[in-house]
């Protein structure tokens, strides 16, 4: 089966190219297409064995704070070299969605949108901006796929809400690679408290700072490491400086997964400060690693995380509670290792990426079924 999957963009590459590798081992064909920025002409390349990366041109619309929402040109031509029998594209918050769900319906091509969660918050216009077009396109979106894919049940009751039919909808969540994520033994010379992602607003990690200032009182030997790269990185380091607790974090930048792997391997216990996320990949990494979360209650993350089970849920923005929660589990050590073991089990039970990818290739084979042509 040949697979068109689409992504607005793509930062990280470990990431981004995961699904086309795993589709890629059981005999599909899949192509990434993406957006490269200028108005030149398409670009394809092969990024790695059996896997060809297509960058469309186009134009970043809402060029704001790190913002990347790209309109593009020659969409057609991404199908026509693919020859796409199912098309999935990634977010229905990105008019790169809409073009291609809106191409592949005109050319009786079934298709997929993976919703990663329903909205984003961000400051602003830019929030402004969001809600429009979360109620104008992002409709359209619902009503030309052939399916959706939600991650969460929570998702899904949104998608409805915003017009798509319940018979559409799918709830399949992310997957993980539990050979490369899986427990190792910890640093036991000191703590570490470990976040990867994007630095962007729904993060919330300005929450994060503001409670590591009370949990450094209760340990010297102890660090915050934050992994990953984007807009907001500069400034959350000049907040860190501002608050004084900038030699107590590391900032890694992106690194590769595996690297990430290890770093989550060594760690005392993972944070997710977030306002918002769908089911974050990160999350169920670090599970996967045997880390238990202190973590945001909110739906993307307790969809997952059982609160005194696999970690401790918090209010979203609540800075105390935060670090209540991640002094009180570094001062239980019994807690925290079961924890962590329960954490591992449950990822291994319900989210080994193997498993996932079975249900993706259903889904992709009950549309194909459906298509008119």
């Amino acid at each position: 089966m040949k697979i068109l999957l689409v992504h607005p963009y793509w930062h990280y590459r470990d990431v981004t190219f995961e699904l086309p590798r795993l589709l890629l081992m059981r005999g599909e064909q899949p192509f990434v297409m993406t957006w490269v920025k200028g108005l030149g002409e398409t670009r394809i390349s092969l990024v790695e064995p059996g896997i060809d990366l297509i960058e469309l041109p186009g134009v970043n619309l809402l060029p704001i704070h790190g913002t990347i929402f790209p309109l593009l040109k020659h969409v057609g031509s991404a199908f026509e070299y693919s020859q796409a029998e199912v098309v999935d594209c990634q977010s229905h918050l990105f008019l790169t969605s809409l073009q291609a769900v809106l191409y592949a319906r005109r050319m009786g091509i079934p298709s997929v949108v993976t919703v990663n969660g329903i909205k984003a918050p961000r400051k602003g216009a830019l929030n402004l901006a969001q809600f429009a077009y979360l109620n104008t396109l992002s409709r359209l979106v619902f009503r030309a796929a052939s399916a959706v894919r939600c991650l969460t049940e929570s998702d899904a009751v949104e998608a409805n809400r915003l017009g798509c039919p319940w018979e559409k909808i799918s709830i399949i969540p992310n997957g993980v690679d539990t050979t490369l994520f899986r427990p190792g033994p910890r640093d036991k010379d000191s703590d570490t408290i470990v976040w990867t992602g994007r630095f962007v607003e729904e993060k919330g990690l300005p929450t994060l700072l503001r409670a590591a200032v009370e949990v450094i009182k209760t340990s010297r030997n102890i660090r915050f490491m934050l992994v990953g790269d984007g807009p907001l990185r500069q400034r959350i380091e000049e907040m860190a400086e501002r608050l004084g607790v900038y030699e107590r974090f590391v900032f890694t930048g992106a690194v590769s997964r595996c690297e990430v792997a290890r770093i989550l391997r060594s760690s005392t216990l993972f944070v997710m400060p977030s306002f918002s996320e769908g089911m974050p990949l990160s999350l169920l990494e670090a599970m996967s690693c045997g880390n238990p979360v202190v973590g945001s209650d909110i739906p993307g993350i307790s969809s997952v995380v059982r609160s005194g089970e696999t970690g401790i849920l918090v209010p979203p923005g609540d800075h105390r509670a935060l670090g209540m929660a991640i002094s009180g589990l570094l001062g239980d050590r019994c807690l925290l290792r079961r924890m962590g073991e329960r954490a591992a089990f449950h990822i291994r039970k319900n989210y080994e990426i193997s498993i996932i990818v079975m249900r993706v290739l259903d889904l992709y084979s009950k549309i194909r079924s459906c298509s008119p042509s």
